[in-house]
């Protein structure tokens, strides 16, 4: 594997706890299977409809992890490193060529027609195949831009928690500036700085290309000077934003991935972080509608984070305002409270953007949890986002305050535990006590059913996860709860099925109808909603 391999971005360690959830590294699967209300408000629904479809057999594969699927075919990332079609009867179709891995999975994302990925390769190639395996385009990052170097381009995660992209969205590429010594980014072309300051270069920080052909469909620039920090796209998958620093003033920066669009807002870094802040850089959490979580840090390290609402978006391409001071765009709002929900929002499959904060986070053994924004009604994006998140609280089991987990948000949160009903609020389902698993409303946290008892689990010695998902092609939430696998009826928490797991279940995936677990082995094996 290259040194490129290696690479990866600074991050907040409770993002970093939950991203390896929200990003659905698909690692799969069983071993040694055995058979054995009062809603709030209805937000729009989405486009979900009533489960038509049954469960394959299990297939078993060298894989680690599910990498998207659509309606003929799934991808699986391999041993080798190479990802692999195949028919969703589990028949192999193609093996693409090595693939560069990012933080918490390969550097891949799918749409109904090609597979996108960054190859392990010299230039690091983004090439796009079609589901037979065959290369439809392919791009060297080294041609973007002779002041941006192509090493340091990297495909975004996509606006789902898996590397499904919705049909017609952009592929985004991003740079990230690698620092000297001198604090000179690294491998600029002395051109680039040649002369003034006035006369520095521009550099493409962001790419644009369109999934089903290669071509560029916008491009955003920043002065080779100018530092960029904290680019991401926000839960709705509407906008990718990020911070940039001229001359240590930051600006916070949002662009409209649909059409390119960039608007601003400038930040008082001496209202953020104090005198410290001056000159830092920065990481970005979204909290829903034009709210932003600061956070300053160096090499020094963090500075104290603050909320920034911006009230006013100006056009990037509009002439300064001479009359406007530094800061004016935003406000600093009273920092939320130690483990408040909005500092983790995920979007699901069906579309639902939430917050779901794990007990341990706050100062009481209790989930927070909140409805942040609802699907369009033609497709996932544009969502539109409630003015206020009044998040919930539930209290969480007592039982699992002992378990020795290597990842502790496994415990709770599923790649996908959202379940969308027509004409009423979306449910979230999470572990809780005396061995069950309940439903509550995601816009009020009252519970809409729970579970029968799943039977006694010592966690302590049991290989233990939960991860709630959503199977709605099948109208089913499967749940791991010791050495069981478990599917509820979505609707009721009856339980539909119930399968024995040796050693315990690592890990439980989903994405489009293909359901994946990991069992303490290793062993990974699949299976497939059919007729759905």
């Amino acid at each position: 594997m290259s040194s490129r391999s290696a690479r990866v971005r600074r991050s907040r360690s409770i993002r970093a706890t939950v991203g390896l959830a929200c990003l659905g590294v698909l690692a799969l699967v069983v071993s040694g299977c055995s058979s054995d209300e009062e809603p709030g408000d209805a937000p729009d629904s989405g486009s979900a409809s009533a489960p038509a479809g049954k469960w394959s057999d299990w297939m078993s594969f060298d894989s680690s992890s599910v990498l998207g699927a659509n309606d003929e075919s799934f991808l699986l990332s391999t041993s080798s490193g190479r990802p692999a079609i195949h028919t969703r009867r589990g028949e192999l179709v193609a093996e693409l060529p090595p693939v560069l891995d990012a933080t918490f999975s390969p550097r891949v994302q799918v749409t109904p027609g090609r597979i996108i990925a960054q190859l392990d390769d010299d230039a690091g190639t983004v090439a796009a195949f079609d589901w037979s395996g065959k290369k439809v385009w392919d791009l060297d990052p080294g041609t973007i831009d002779e002041c941006a170097p192509g090493p340091y381009f990297s495909i975004r995660p996509s606006e789902s928690m898996t590397q499904n992209i919705s049909a017609g969205a952009r592929v985004l590429l991003n740079y990230q500036e690698q620092y000297a010594d001198d604090g000179i980014v690294a491998d600029i072309p002395d051109q680039c700085y040649d002369g003034s300051r006035a006369d520095y270069s521009d550099a493409t920080h962001v790419l644009a290309l369109d999934p089903d052909t290669g071509k560029e469909r916008w491009r955003v620039k920043e002065r080779v000077d100018e530092q960029v920090d904290g680019t991401s796209v926000d839960p709705t998958g509407r906008f990718l934003d990020r911070v940039v620093s001229s001359r240590g003033y930051p600006a916070l920066v949002r662009t409209e991935i649909a059409t390119g669009k960039s608007s601003a807002a400038s930040v008082d870094p001496l209202a953020v972080g104090g005198d410290s802040a001056l000159g830092s850089r920065y990481t970005i959490d979204h909290l829903g509608d034009d709210v932003f979580y600061l956070s300053p840090y160096d090499t020094e390290g963090s500075g104290e984070p603050a909320p920034v609402r911006v009230t006013k978006w100006r056009d990037v391409d509009a002439p300064p305002d001479p009359d406007a001071a530094t800061g004016t765009d935003t406000e600093v709002l009273d920092p939320l409270p130690h483990g408040a929900c909005q500092m983790s929002t995920r979007a699901s499959e069906s579309g639902f953007v939430y917050c779901l904060l794990p007990p341990g986070n706050g100062p009481d053994w209790r989930y927070s949890g909140g409805l942040v924004a609802t699907p369009g009604t033609d497709a996932i994006t544009p969502r539109t986002a409630p003015k206020d998140l009044k998040p919930w609280s539930l209290e969480a089991p007592q039982e699992l305050k002992d378990v020795d987990a290597e990842d502790e948000s496994l415990l709770f949160l599923g790649p996908d535990p959202v379940i969308a009903r027509p004409g009423q609020a979306p449910l979230i389902v999470v572990p809780s006590g005396k061995n069950t698993a309940v439903a509550v409303d995601l816009t009020t946290g009252d519970e809409v059913w729970r579970s029968p008892d799943l039977g006694k689990v010592d966690p302590t010695t049991a290989a233990y996860v939960a991860q709630p998902t959503s199977v709605p092609t099948i109208g089913e939430v499967v749940v791991a709860h010791g050495e069981k696998l478990v599917g509820l009826d979505a609707t009721t928490g009856e339980v539909a099925w119930s399968e024995t797991v040796d050693g315990g279940v690592q890990m439980i995936t989903h994405s489009n109808g293909v359901l994946a677990v990991k069992d303490s082995s290793g062993t990974a094996r699949v299976r497939v909603v059919e007729g759905a």
